[in-house]
């Protein structure tokens, strides 16, 4: 029997990656990032280490929006917020011999902070010097699994399973409004750089990429007129996120994200590779 890695996760607190439905049989659908892990790799066995697992919650209405059953003290957790979370939890739960992990991945929006050169692999070894002083755990790997700038620029790497799917009735319309008013011409190689440069004042974004395909939207039903459908014409990390994440292709996505998620996928499967 092959040999798998254990990786604990601490993801942040938002709609898109944490959305989920009740099934019809009683069951709770897979939140949305955990069906995007699981297409990663098979040597790799997953556990939420944040949020906690959520709690039973409302039976799902056919055609109403996914539900997200985690704890509502952990909406918004993001950032520095998440790498203390991180660390409080590691060292409550996971530290000595406690600690049945062989990596700690941290999945987070990167919000326009690692656009500089080599930034992002200063902040990830200090993380995994944090993480293992955390863990008491010499040898604990650490990934930074970030959707840079935010996860929708995951959905729109793999326009086929996301933005071009979700979408379907206007994709065309869609698709050349994007790069008309906020893309530029296809292939998107931009999109992790997108709303860049990082605001000091607020940490974020100059522009929300989210924000700003809303806006390419509302462009839209305002040139369709009176007759717009406004549900065709809105995006929503709530409503429309959950599915889009739970549908892309992590190796689709990279190809237009190949500075960093393109690295974390790579990372993830070579230490699983070496079990």
């Amino acid at each position: 029997m092959a040999l798998v890695i254990r990786v604990g996760y601490f993801c942040t607190g938002g709609h898109t990656e944490l959305g989920a439905r009740a099934l019809p049989a009683g069951d709770l659908e897979l939140a949305a990032i955990d069906a995007f892990l699981q297409k990663i790799s098979a040597d790799i066995v997953w556990t939420r280490a944040f949020p906690a697992r959520e709690k039973p919650g409302p039976k799902h209405i056919p055609g109403s929006a996914p539900v997200s059953f985690k704890d509502p003290g952990d909406g918004g957790v993001t950032g520095r917020t998440l790498v203390e979370k991180m660390g409080k939890r590691l060292t409550k739960h996971y530290r000595g011999a406690d600690c049945d992990l062989d990596v700690v991945v941290l999945i987070d929006d990167a919000d326009c902070r690692f656009l500089v050169d080599g930034s992002l692999q200063r902040w990830t070894q200090d993380r995994e010097r944090d993480v293992r002083s955390w863990t008491e755990q010499p040898e604990l790997r650490f990934v930074a699994l970030l959707a840079s700038p935010e996860v929708e620029a995951w959905l729109l790497a793999d326009w086929e399973e996301g933005f071009g799917r979700e979408y379907a009735a206007i994709q065309v319309q869609l698709g050349r409004a994007l790069e008309r008013d906020l893309l530029g011409p296809r292939p998107w190689r931009g999109l992790e750089a997108c709303g860049g440069p990082c605001d000091p004042e607020t940490g974020t974004c100059t522009r929300k990429l989210s924000t700003e395909v809303q806006k390419v939207l509302e462009r839209l039903a305002m040139e369709r007129g009176g007759t717009a459908d406004r549900r065709t014409y809105t995006y929503s990390k709530r409503d429309n996120g959950p599915d889009m994440l739970r549908r892309i292709r992590p190796d689709k996505a990279s190809e237009l994200c190949p500075g960093v998620l393109g690295p974390a996928l790579r990372e993830l499967r070579r230490l699983g590779q070496q079990r």
